[in-house]
């Protein structure tokens, strides 16, 4: 594998470096360069400049490696989003927050997120607990959004799980069609918003 370009973190701020995260980081990098299926323990701790011992003092193998990796990622972007919104906006005020916050963590690294979702998926059942762990840490998110009085007065329901996970596989289907087609990830805010008002309810005011 070449030598990967040092790149921006995508999964933690600068002051919290460490051998775990230089690991992290090595492995972001690695699967952008090649895609997970080609990356080896040796490619990682070459990129992050450690030891396989310090790998494995962190991490069982590379798919726990790569688990650990898309935990940090979602984990950002629900921070990202939390203090973004203002519960007292409007319910599509809220919304557009959301939304803007998860593409702007998206753009610093758009072929990372996409890589992520891609290879995170390819994993089958191994990666199945977690993807609904942090489908449901989305639902309880989306779920305090639109616990409105605004949105209670339309007869609204409560957000479903299975509502919850058909917007994260839009959303992400967007985000990967942007990456691929060269398309600016803040292009498709609009879009984004108006799917994410759909899906959880609350139709968009207007037309775009």
């Amino acid at each position: 594998m070449s030598r990967v370009q040092e790149r921006p973190s995508l999964t933690a701020e600068p002051d919290s470096k460490g051998h775990r995260q230089r690991l992290l980081d090595a492995m972001a990098d690695c699967i952008v360069e090649t895609g997970f299926a080609r990356v080896t323990v040796a490619d990682v701790v070459r990129v992050a400049a450690t030891s396989r011992r310090t790998f494995y003092q962190h991490f069982t193998d590379i798919e726990d490696c790569l688990k650990a990796l898309y935990s940090e990622s979602v984990r950002i972007i629900i921070d990202a989003i939390r203090q973004a919104i203002d519960p007292a906006a409007s319910n599509e005020d809220q919304v557009r927050a959301a939304v803007e916050a998860w593409i702007g963590v998206c753009d610093q690294r758009p072929a990372l997120t996409s890589a992520l979702t891609r290879d995170f998926a390819a994993l089958g059942p191994k990666s199945w607990a977690l993807h609904f762990q942090y489908a449901e840490a989305y639902r309880a998110l989306i779920q305090n959004l639109t616990e409105t009085e605004q949105l209670r007065e339309t007869g609204a329901a409560p957000v479903s799980l299975l509502r919850v996970v058909m917007l994260l596989g839009a959303l992400n289907e967007l985000l990967t069609f942007a990456v691929h087609q060269g398309i600016p990830l803040q292009d498709m805010v609009d879009e984004a918003v108006d799917v994410a008002l759909m899906m959880l309810g609350t139709p968009p005011q207007g037309s775009r």
